[in-house]
């Protein structure tokens, strides 16, 4: 009850982690923009987009969605969006921005690296 009152209150959004790469499903491109409903083929990103609009007519005020991505994806994922409409959402209420990189260790405090050199 508390978080609905806050959602009608425009007091909360949306955080999308979207950084991924679909190359474990076979698939080149952002994890978001993979089709996953059977019978449609929507995307990731529509499917989350239709609930922040439906959740926005609800709320009766626009909910905002913010999509964090990948340096690798970030202009895929925006291309994406405005390719499709922004899947009925207006573009003021949806934000990207890209995660940072920190290094990573391991146990023995070596450094992980995406290549060996």
């Amino acid at each position: 009850v508390r978080g609905q009152g806050l959602i009608k209150q425009g007091r909360v959004g949306c955080l999308l982690l979207a950084g991924g790469q679909g190359t474990r499903l076979k698939f080149s491109g952002p994890k978001g923009t993979y089709p996953i409903s059977v019978i449609k083929r929507k995307s990731l990103f529509q499917l989350c987009a239709e609930k922040v609009k439906a959740a926005s007519q609800w709320a009766g005020c626009p909910l905002n969605l913010a999509i964090m991505t990948s340096c690798e994806n970030d202009k895929d994922t925006r291309l994406f969006f405005q390719q499709w409409d922004y899947f009925g959402l207006d573009p003021s209420q949806v934000s990207f921005f890209v995660q940072e990189y920190l290094p990573l260790l391991d146990e023995q405090a070596h450094l992980f690296l995406k290549t060996p050199w």
